[in-house]
């Protein structure tokens, strides 16, 4: 049986949940794989560093990444990351590299990186579902675009055969954002699921 690392993040802007997180811990199992959850701090310093550690213990086939993105009215499947951190704070009020100004994620590696899960079964599979979903070529410059490059990044670097992606989902309607679009917890959960379950 493949395995399977699921990880979402933690609240902040001072939100008080994390759609990502509240939809990955919701889910108990998936079809077809052995299941490993990690909740990823938002913070620059630690963000890979939680994710590695369940990398390296549980040597996973499969990587799939969620975090939330609040202006959407969509599920985000992310096809690339790239090498550049904005100067924005993290929860702990620091900067990437401790630098306010853009810096890169690694200063020898490539630019940019394409995701390597199957964009176009989960893109499929949502739709079956009725989840509105979109392809997205930018998962911005803060922790997700971060997290998204670090990990392609070591599976470039180290020749692996991980396959990996990020999806973002939008503010769940628990969250009270009614100047935003929102989807259920319900909703975010199936997407997460159904986008988990078609990874590869």
């Amino acid at each position: 049986m493949r395995k399977l690392l699921l990880t979402g993040f933690t609240p902040f802007g001072g939100e008080s949940i994390n759609p990502s997180w509240e939809a990955v811990k919701r889910i108990e199992n998936i079809d077809g794989f052995a299941l490993q959850k990690a909740e990823i701090p938002v913070e620059w310093d630690s963000a890979f560093k939680v994710l590695t550690e369940s990398w390296e213990q549980y040597n996973p086939d499969c990587i799939l990444m969620v975090g939330q993105a609040g202006s959407s009215d969509s599920v985000r499947i992310e096809r690339i990351a790239i090498n550049l951190c904005s100067p924005i704070k993290d929860n702990r009020g620091k900067y990437h590299l401790d630098d306010p100004k853009e810096t890169k994620i690694d200063e020898n590696g490539p630019d940019a990186i394409f995701s390597s899960f199957d964009y176009e079964k989960i893109s499929e599979a949502l739709k079956r579902e009725n989840v509105k979903a979109r392809y997205s070529f930018s998962a911005g410059t803060y922790l997700c675009n971060f997290l998204l490059y670090s990990v392609l990044n070591r599976i470039y670097q180290g020749k692996m055969s991980t396959r990996a992606g990020f999806i973002h989902v939008p503010y769940a309607s628990e969250q009270n954002k009614t100047d935003s679009p929102s989807m259920s917890l319900e909703e975010i959960t199936k997407a997460v699921k159904t986008a988990a379950k078609n990874i590869i």
